[in-house]
């Protein structure tokens, strides 16, 4: 389990924002990604799940709004369908299938998992299911090694990027930590087309994790 502090930057605005993991009794976890601007909400997305084969496993995704629910993805595994609750919509549900926040954590697991760490070049596949009724294939692909400093200590990171499969779609970076269990240490989200943009940059300190060897299988 962890939590990670990030400085948000959107255009001239700033704030702040939090991911935190959390690995509960039962092999159970929790995944959430929030922030706030002018003390307004940004996100605040909350994923749950297991774990299988092919890591991680939501079964219900959330949106809140000031701690309340508006939106749901839940993950039917028994009847292989993905659902919304804003749409009636039932898509078929595939192996690895992700949600947009357990998709961070899967990305660190595979980049975890990959022997001597993930080269250049490199295309990582994986279904992933939004709010509205929408699943995709997001394909990153691995920009290559870099060295980043968010807040003055300089971080040796691979970065990932996906770009969007249709107009009005998101690019989505990842700055992972390889030195501290590919971590996220940034992330952005930028509106295509346009050049509108949400950066999370880390503020607080990476945290010792146990070698991946003795994290268990399918765990981060």
């Amino acid at each position: 389990s962890f939590k990670l502090d990030y400085r948000i930057e959107r255009g001239d605005d700033a704030g702040t924002g939090q991911l935190s993991y959390d690995f509960q009794t039962g092999g159970v976890f929790r995944v959430r990604l929030s922030g706030e601007i002018n003390g307004k909400p940004v996100t605040d997305l909350v994923s749950r799940g297991f774990f299988t084969a092919a890591g991680f496993a939501p079964q219900r995704m959330v949106e809140r709004h000031r701690g309340i629910e508006v939106q749901a993805t839940n993950f039917q595994r028994d009847q292989g369908v993905i659902t919304f609750s804003g749409s009636s919509r039932a898509i078929a549900l595939y192996p690895g299938a992700q949600d947009r926040t357990s998709a961070l954590l899967q990305l660190v697991a595979i980049a975890q998992a990959e022997p001597g760490g993930l080269r250049a070049g490199q295309r990582l596949r994986m279904q992933v299911a939004g709010l509205r009724g929408n699943v995709d294939e997001w394909a990153f692909e691995v920009v290559g090694d870099e060295q980043v400093e968010p807040n003055g200590t300089p971080i040796p990171v691979v970065h990932l990027r996906r770009e969007p499969a249709r107009p009005y779609d998101q690019r989505i970076e990842l700055w992972l930590a390889r030195e501290a269990g590919h971590l996220p240490v940034g992330l952005r989200f930028t509106q295509v087309p346009g050049r509108a943009s949400t950066a999370y940059w880390l503020t607080s300190p990476l945290p010792a994790l146990a070698p991946a060897s003795a994290a268990g299988p399918g765990r981060p």
